[in-house]
């Protein structure tokens, strides 16, 4: 029996890896199964912390400040399923945001992420740059050239690639904005990149070799905070604009917090240009769209948003059900086709999940935002915990900035890219906090705290 139970705790180490395989089958339902077949694909997502209880006690996600928000959610979601009209569309949804939760519980329960948690920030650099590399083939660019045309659209716009699935540009800028800051952050590592305890492989290297290894790894940050950074720009998305202008500055301000008084210098100009350009005209431009046509337009969409949620608010209006409970129950004047979501992150939470999975969510980024602010309070010293610390908190700061206007990081494809962001969060704070003290980090429980 204790064989066994080794045997299977061992097995467990292949979580990630098995999430990744049933990936293409919860981001793409109906492609490679039918979706009459989808909520046995999402059971799979839980086979191995099934497997986990089995041989032991077992937790579907890390003991964690997000642990009691995260099963709230799961608690409530078959509530969102049935109340949603079309239930195949509400599987897809709730696919989106259950690979989501389980991609999180794996990784910060991965025991080489536990040891060092700079293995979950490569996997969201890989991830997130592998899309950017491919995303100009498959992205839906605007037709609309709002803030500027440049002649590298018609370019890519000739290479595009018709495989039946795209990449809208503003949900590409809201993977992006999580990848730009932790880019710089280790850009700006003071020490060079090298594992903490060296791999068979790296001790072969000499001395020498090993600098120019850690001067080329710099050279590839250098280079895809570059590529990255421009794509961004690309897409002209206001919403990923905006996140990315606060998440830069506020990554280097982390950096190197002497220079705070600079940062008031650059809020005051900021708002001294609001305001001569006056506040209407800026929420103007920042709102403009193809399918809303400004502020006006976004505030008819908030306005039919928080009503339905007014009217649906313990069950929501049914997981996934925006374009076809919405325009049925409240008309707008436009099309829903333009803007499948609420146009703000937390309204659409809410009208997926209702008024108790959006007190959960909401539960969740308190506690996230406890947690770094107790990360980058620990005594300040060059270590690589420190610089992912800076990153992550910038990039949760740009997540949240973005879902103001936009909610391009929930129910979507690529929806489980924030929960990797979450799970880098947990692990740096699981892996800093002292195990003597309960409090964890500078003696602070996080608000609502799971334990």
């Amino acid at each position: 029996m204790t064989s066994l139970r080794t045997r299977a705790r061992q097995l467990l180490w292949l979580e990630p890896f098995w999430l990744a395989l049933l990936g293409p089958f919860v981001i793409f339902p109906g492609r490679w199964a039918p979706l009459s077949g989808h909520p046995f694909v999402l059971l799979a997502l839980f086979l191995f912390p099934a497997v986990r209880l089995a041989v032991g006690p077992a937790r579907l996600t890390p003991h964690s400040p997000l642990s009691i928000p995260i099963v709230l959610i799961l608690a409530w979601l078959p509530v969102n399923i049935w109340a949603a009209p079309d239930r195949q569309m509400a599987w897809s949804a709730a696919g989106y945001l259950l690979y989501g939760i389980a991609l999180y519980g794996a990784l910060a329960r991965w025991p080489p992420a536990q040891r060092q948690p700079a293995w979950i920030a490569g996997f969201l650099l890989a991830a997130g740059g592998a899309l950017a590399l491919i995303a100009p083939l498959f992205v839906t660019w605007k037709s609309e050239f709002r803030l500027f045309h440049l002649a590298i659209y018609d370019w890519l716009e000739a290479i595009h690639v018709e495989l039946g699935e795209t990449i809208h540009a503003n949900i590409l800028a809201a993977v992006l904005i999580l990848l730009a800051p932790l880019l710089l952050a280790l850009l700006l590592h003071p020490q060079p990149l090298r594992p903490t305890k060296p791999w068979r492989l790296w001790r072969r290297f000499s001395a020498a070799q090993t600098s120019r290894l850690a001067l080329g790894l710099r050279l590839l940050l250098g280079l895809s905070f570059l590529y990255v950074s421009g794509l961004l720009v690309l897409t002209q998305s206001r919403g990923g604009l905006l996140a990315t202008a606060v998440t830069l500055p506020l990554t280097l301000l982390l950096r190197w917090p002497r220079f705070w008084r600079l940062a008031l210098v650059a809020v005051g100009l900021a708002a001294l240009a609001i305001w001569w350009f006056s506040p209407a005209t800026v929420a103007e431009e920042l709102s403009k769209d193809g399918s809303l046509g400004g502020w006006e337009g976004r505030m008819d969409v908030w306005n039919a948003s928080l009503t339905a949620l007014h009217d649906f608010v313990f069950t929501g209006i049914g997981i996934g059900a925006f374009t076809t409970t919405l325009p049925t129950l409240y008309p707008i004047p436009f099309s829903v086709t333009g803007f499948p979501h609420a146009h703000n992150l937390l309204l659409q939470v809410g009208l997926d999940l209702g008024l108790p999975g959006l007190i959960a969510f909401m539960a969740m980024q308190v506690n996230l935002f406890v947690m770094v602010i107790g990360l980058l309070r620990q005594p300040h010293r060059p270590s690589l915990a420190h610089t992912l610390a800076i990153g992550a908190t910038a990039a949760l700061v740009g997540l949240h900035i973005h879902g103001v206007v936009d909610a391009a990081t929930w129910g979507v494809k690529l929806a489980f890219f924030p929960w990797v962001l979450f799970a880098l969060i947990t692990t740096l704070y699981l892996r800093t906090a002292e195990p003597s003290s309960p409090a964890g980090l500078g003696g602070r429980t996080p608000v609502i705290a799971a334990r």
